[in-house]
């Protein structure tokens, strides 16, 4: 899946539709009700928040003003960009979908998944704890990604998101192709993260083992257990997932399952 899109963007197809129609019950990463309500995702950002320094006041005067500038392209108030934990930065630079205004999670394939299910009145769960993944993610020392950060915005004009979401991956800003990744999956590409896709340092490799790989053993290991029980489930988790060496197909090969290619 990818998980913010713009309006009207067009990824549906009659193969997907007759396994939406065919399928028991949806799985999602984290359904759209528990992020909705938050509490417990808010009460680590809360924590955090509380026992760390404001973002803006590890930064230099040059740096909080264009991280200021980042968050009002984002609409988000400039006291939420002085308190958030830099660790969320990641989710603003390599969400993509940024540089297009209608760009929502509301478009987003989970979304439209979890109503067409719901439409049915078939059940719709998730194959994680979203609470569980955010406070491993805050938990991480993030002493290494204040540095790339000053970096980065060093480098921004602070006008363009693309721009910006261009620099976070370590490329220039005139190669960043708006929505070039959604299209590419759209059209059936296997979308995969460099190895320095969250930063070269300590912290970019943290967090890409945290993100990626130790939630995609976790998955391989329900699935494997979820063959065990009758039923049709149609597990939507994201396209990065499905890329790599240490994608959730090459765990679930290593466990002799074999996957294959519908559409």
């Amino acid at each position: 899946t990818i998980h913010v899109l713009p309006e009207d963007f067009r990824w549906r197809s009659a193969q997907l539709d007759a396994i939406i129609a065919d399928a028991d019950e949806l799985v999602v990463e984290a359904t759209g009700e528990e992020l909705d309500d938050g509490e417990e995702l808010m009460a680590g950002v809360i924590e955090t928040m509380a026992a760390r320094p404001p973002l803006t006041k590890r930064l230099t005067p040059a740096a909080r003003a264009k991280w200021l500038a980042f968050g009002a392209l984002l609409g988000v108030p400039a006291e939420a960009m002085n308190r958030m934990p830099p660790q969320l930065m990641l989710f603003g630079l390599l969400g993509g979908g940024g540089e297009v205004d209608s760009a929502e999670i509301a478009n987003g394939v989970e979304s439209v998944l979890e109503q067409a299910f719901e439409d049915q009145s078939k059940p719709v769960g998730s194959i994680e704890s979203a609470a569980g993944v955010l406070q491993s993610l805050l938990a991480i020392d993030d002493a290494s990604l204040i540095a790339d950060l000053e970096a980065v915005l060093g480098r921004w004009d602070g006008k363009s998101l693309a721009s910006l979401v261009a620099l976070g991956a370590g490329k220039a800003p005139a190669e960043a192709a708006p929505l070039a990744i959604e299209h590419a999956w759209a059209r059936g590409d296997v979308v995969a993260l460099e190895d320095d896709a969250f930063g070269r340092g300590k912290f970019g490799r943290t967090v890409g083992q945290l993100l990626l790989e130790t939630r995609n053993r976790a998955w391989a290991e329900w699935l494997d257990q979820r063959l065990d029980t009758p039923g049709t489930v149609l597990v939507a988790v994201g396209a990065a997932h499905f890329g790599g060496e240490r994608s959730v197909r090459a765990l679930l090969a290593e466990r002799g399952l074999e996957a294959t290619r519908l559409d």
